[in-house]
């Protein structure tokens, strides 16, 4: 879902690709996965626009949420490792 709210921030494959160090091919793989484990579309993709299906908007705001918490669990991990470490 990382890969997916990233094509969406980007607006594009190619700079999400470039944001995240992988290649294009890897990306759009990835986002048709979910899309397949989702049973639906999730972009609307043509050669000039990419937008959101409402499906889309669903799944790329639950990303963030995801996300958001993610980094908020690996920022208190941190702060409590660094109160725990023994001199």
């Amino acid at each position: 879902m990382r890969l997916f709210a990233e094509v969406v921030k980007q607006g594009s494959y190619t700079r999400a690709a470039e944001c995240l160090g992988v290649s294009i091919g890897y990306l759009s793989k990835q986002v048709r996965q979910l899309e397949t484990q989702l049973s639906t579309q999730l972009l609307v993709r043509n050669t000039r626009v990419m937008r959101l299906t409402s499906a889309g908007e669903i799944v790329y705001q639950q990303a963030l949420q995801l996300t958001n918490f993610w980094q908020q669990t690996q920022a208190l991990l941190k702060a409590s490792k660094a109160s725990y470490q023994v001199s």
